[in-house]
């Protein structure tokens, strides 16, 4: 089942490898198998942007929803060949829910409220009841409803406390087990009766707690928790529900265990497992605890596997530096992993692998960084650098495939990606440096690899520039005011600019989970003030491209807005890119070759 570029080896050679051809390598990510085994879909931006795909039987694919919007999540419903699947509207993120059955090529909706957010939760293990959450009653809060997929009646059974989600309907199917957040490392979870709407805290404890995934036994008394409650990274705990005991089934001190999946037996499950941003399978025997490694088709970053139900191999979905996001499948002995459906570039010079280092901060403190160099020795004079700062600020810089680095390697630009305190995948210390009062402390972080870069003898440390999408926005702002002759040129795509207006006009019901990690908006306003850019914007130099989408419900259009009259007024080099119809990001393969071909024009003109 593989699927090659439309873009033909000769046409790529008469572009010039420009960046249009980088981004027209097709994507597959997150397969879905039912329960039989009988169906296998995913989702493909083979179409322009994702869509649901399904495996043809005969090693081929066919294209199965043609929805006007891309396709967000997708999951079969437990004893059936239908699927659920989820859209939004121009990436506003205010969900609705489908039902595709079974040999229709249209879906049916199951909510049909735009203006609300829907979170797909869980559906019983029988198919006859779909919990969950909404934020119809109140913007800021996530309430919990049950619909009976029969007759299609909807009844809300637990009022929320602020951002929740449903994780699971216990086997009882008269209850459900929600998760509710106070900030992302700070999380409770509730079994919550459908009757009454009753709530009681499951596995509760001392101290903050992230639980990544949930999955409830057929026993109907335990779980398996894959948190970090009073660990440094999580793991993976067998929990009884009935005494609260907890059992430590697999850790690692120098590793994160990102998410994991169970046979359909129980005996056996396979961890997704994170070592410096790099991916691996791990499978763990529950009954003897021992665990074993199974080789990666490629260094990278893997989707959660999946079991098939039918021949129990692992499915899952890959990428890295140098591989698009393709599905792969890989038996349980060990053998090497096969591909399903897989991108083939054709006519593009030859992807690039990171090295990965550490630098030291301000303070001592080791930030790791991949540093991808171009192909070859540094000319005469140096490599010019582009430092790319990731978003969250609670994600990590993976070596997932990037178009647009891959094209900066190819135009002979080194591409340094920190992951400065603040990102995830090193432990919770780590992801707690930067909170409220130490948000400037990245930023450092960020300045200190300027300094490192611009000391080593294969770099022009004139030409370094810096670009960041989202908060990682706000990190090229911050850094192009606090060291305004640091940078040869920014790229700032949705940033924050101002905390206090980005939590007055954020989406709702994310206000509060932002408020935990920026600071509350009221007793952090003078704190918030130092740290925005915008108060402070005239310090910034050098030319600097701003990109943003107007549906963005994360980070709203009115941030840049007020870059960019800023800095026009004041007569910067300043560039500015409105996207129509896009969200916190550019899922749209047009849109995204239009931001990506005016970023590469802007870095030819001033990297």
């Amino acid at each position: 089942m593989t699927t090659t570029s439309p873009l033909t080896a000769a046409a790529a050679h008469s572009a010039g490898a420009s960046i249009r051809a980088y981004f027209s390598l097709t994507e597959h990510r997150a397969p879905a198998i039912s329960g039989d085994g009988s169906r296998m879909v995913w989702l493909s931006n083979a179409s322009g942007f994702a869509q649901v795909w399904e495996a043809d039987g005969q090693g081929g694919a066919v294209q199965l929803t043609r929805m006007d919007e891309p396709v967000g999540k997708l999951s079969f419903v437990p004893g059936s060949r239908d699927l659920i699947l989820t859209t939004d509207r121009g990436g506003n993120e205010r969900h609705q829910i489908w039902r595709l059955r079974d040999g229709d090529t249209v879906p049916e909706p199951l909510t049909e409220a735009p203006r609300v957010v829907h979170g797909f939760g869980a559906i019983s293990a029988d198919g006859g009841l779909m919990a969950y959450a909404a934020n119809d009653r109140d913007p800021s809060t996530m309430d919990v409803l049950v619909r009976d997929m029969a007759s299609g009646a909807v009844r809300r059974v637990w009022q929320g406390q602020g951002f929740g989600e449903v994780l699971a309907v216990f086997r009882d199917g008269a209850s459900l087990l929600v998760k509710t957040s106070e900030a992302s490392s700070r999380q409770t979870l509730w079994r919550v009766q459908i009757a009454d709407g009753t709530a009681t805290e499951v596995f509760p404890g001392e101290g903050p707690t992230q639980y990544r995934t949930i999955k409830l036994l057929k026993d109907g008394v335990t779980m398996l928790a894959l948190c970090d409650r009073g660990r440094e990274r999580a793991a993976l705990m067998r929990v009884s529900l009935e005494s609260g005991a907890a059992e430590v089934l697999a850790g690692y001190e120098a590793a994160d265990i990102d998410g994991f999946a169970l046979s359909g037996d129980e005996a056996t499950a396979a961890l997704l497992v994170n070592r410096d941003g790099l991916h691996g399978i791990t499978l763990l025997d529950i009954a003897q605890g021992t665990l074993t490694d199974l080789p990666a088709p490629h260094p990278g970053v893997l989707s959660v596997p999946v079991f098939h139900p039918a021949s129990g191999a692992l499915v899952f979905s890959a990428e890295g530096a140098c591989d698009a996001p393709a599905l792969w499948t890989q038996a349980l002995d060990g053998s090497p992993a096969t591909a399903l459906a897989k991108t083939r570039p054709e006519g593009l010079p030859a992807f690039r692998e990171p090295s990965l280092i550490n630098y030291t901060s301000f303070d001592g403190q080791q930030v790791p960084c991949f540093l991808y160099d171009p192909e070859g020795p540094a000319p005469e004079g140096g490599w010019p650098v582009m430092v790319i700062v990731h978003g969250g600020p609670e994600l990590q810089w993976q070596p997932t495939f990037r178009a647009d680095v891959q094209w900066m390697l190819a135009k002979g630009i080194r591409v340094a990606a920190p992951n400065v305190r603040g990102s995830t995948g090193y432990g919770r210390q780590w992801h707690e440096m930067d909170d409220l009062g130490n948000r400037m402390d990245s930023v450092k972080d960020l300045l200190a690899l300027r300094d490192w870069l611009a000391a080593q003898p294969e770099v022009d440390a004139e030409r370094i520039g810096v670009f960041g999408r989202s908060y990682g926005g706000f990190m090229v702002l911050a850094a192009m005011v606090e060291a305004p002759e640091a940078w040869r040129m920014g790229v700032n795509f949705y940033g924050i600019a101002n905390f206090s207006t980005m939590m007055q006009t954020t989406g709702p019901w994310r206000r509060d989970l932002r408020a935990a990690e920026y600071g509350d908006p009221e007793e952090m306003a003078e704190a918030l003030e130092v740290f925005s850019p915008i108060h402070r914007i005239e310090r910034i130099a050098a030319p600097l491209l701003l990109v943003h989408a107007f549906e963005d419900p994360r980070v709203p259009i009115g941030e840049t807005e007020m870059v960019h009259s800023c800095l026009t007024g004041l007569q910067r080099d300043v560039e500015y890119l409105r996207i129509a119809h896009e969200g916190h990001g550019f899922a749209r393969t047009e849109n995204r070759l239009t931001v990506h071909e005016r970023l590469a024009d802007f870095i030819t003109r001033t990297l």
